[in-house]
């Protein structure tokens, strides 16, 4: 595995860990909720990036980016290539 590649895995790695701790008391506060809402929505573009990164073809990558359910030609990616 690259630097290239573990990268967002190391950053996913440390959002979680974020989120654990802006919870660890409960939770209780605001700022604390809308933290680890952030914060999980990058580890989902953490985990997204480190997939299109290991894919090993373009049109691999393709598939990766596009959503799942009936509509497979709705990812991003393909809106701008065409």
């Amino acid at each position: 595995m690259t630097l290239h590649l573990a990268l967002p895995l190391v950053a996913l790695l440390l959002n979680v860990a974020l989120i654990a701790i802006a919870l660890a008391g409960g939770g209780r506060r605001p700022v604390d909720r809308v933290f680890a809402v952030f914060a999980s929505s990058m580890v989902l573009w953490n985990g997204g990036v480190f997939w299109l990164r290991a894919a090993a073809t373009a049109e691999e990558a393709l598939r990766a980016d596009a959503p799942p359910g009936p509509c497979p030609q709705c990812g991003w990616s393909t809106m701008w290539n065409e």
